[in-house]
């Protein structure tokens, strides 16, 4: 007998796909109002519940939850839309998505890159065929090698961000709860 989850929106097909055959899987076609994920999660006596970051699982919604529930699983990296602590009273493991690190400070990078040499820009010109001349002036951007980038938080995500700025020869200012040990030379 296979365990009854649900899911709280849409998501990827190869997470819909292996939640159907994993699971006895209630899999919405749209993003379940708070009072339809409590209907269909009683209806399907649900065991374990997958969801993002936009649904706000707190005390209230927790104690409409049927008792069936053991599983909460949130597709985003923290909790601050949980009230885990209302959920373990309830008897409910929360999880959520911690390996995203290395992921998000590749992003992130991208994002500074993007941002500093005008890369919206260039793709147009791209798009549009390199059909003009430029003058010596136009679509320079910023340089990044040399530039201070400043982190707040210095967790997994800013420490992996800072390697990677590091690598672009940046100088890296930082506030964080604690201080964070500098990086080992090679």
């Amino acid at each position: 007998m296979k365990h009854r989850i649900m899911l709280s929106r849409p998501m990827q097909p190869a997470v819909e796909a292996r939640a159907r055959s994993q699971f006895d899987a209630l899999v919405p076609d749209h993003a379940l109002s708070v009072d339809e994920l409590v209907s269909h999660a009683h209806a399907h006596e649900a065991q374990g519940l997958l969801f993002s970051g936009s649904l706000k699982l707190d005390r209230a919604l927790i104690e409409r939850l049927p008792r069936s529930l053991r599983v909460a699983a949130t597709t985003s990296v923290g909790f601050d839309h949980i009230d885990v602590d209302a959920a373990a009273n309830a008897g409910i493991v929360v999880t959520n998505a911690p390996v995203v690190t290395e992921c998000t400070a590749d992003a992130t990078m991208l994002h500074i890159l993007a941002a500093c040499r005008r890369a919206r820009e260039h793709l147009q010109v791209m798009n549009d065929g390199w059909g003009r001349a430029f003058g010596l002036s136009e679509l320079l951007g910023h340089r990044v090698t040399g530039s201070v980038l400043g982190i707040v938080g210095m967790g997994r995500v800013g420490q992996a961000v800072a390697q990677r700025a590091r690598a672009f020869g940046m100088t890296i200012l930082y506030h964080s709860r604690r201080r964070v040990s500098p990086p080992k030379k090679l």
